[in-house]
């Protein structure tokens, strides 16, 4: 599996550290099945407790394996997403895509 990081939504000052990492938008996506015609993933949004002062690492240290410890740490269960991407071979049905649109609202 695949492990993807969206993005990284940061606050600009929060107890009293600048670009602390708050939320994460990930993916989990199965390999080989991205050209398939019916691409098998989960996607995610993490949000993270306020940051430790004895373990605060700045935006630009931040690594993949950090941000993916993060997410695990938070009650995101690695094994169980996995499975879910893997459950996704059995089940049947035209594949959907999906698109984003803005909300029609002002």
């Amino acid at each position: 599996m695949n492990w993807i990081i969206n993005q990284l939504f940061v606050s600009q000052s929060i107890n009293g550290f600048s670009d602390a990492v708050v939320r994460v938008s990930w993916s989990c996506v199965d390999p080989s099945s991205i050209n398939s015609g019916k691409c098998r993933r989960v996607d995610g949004d993490t949000f993270l407790s306020n940051p430790d002062p004895s373990g605060f690492i700045p935006f630009d240290n931040l690594t993949k394996d950090i941000v993916l410890s993060w997410i695990y740490a938070s009650g995101i269960s690695k094994d169980l997403v996995e499975i879910d991407v893997e459950n996704q071979k059995n089940q049947s049905g035209p594949s959907v895509v999906l698109e984003s649109k803005q909300v029609p609202w002002s």
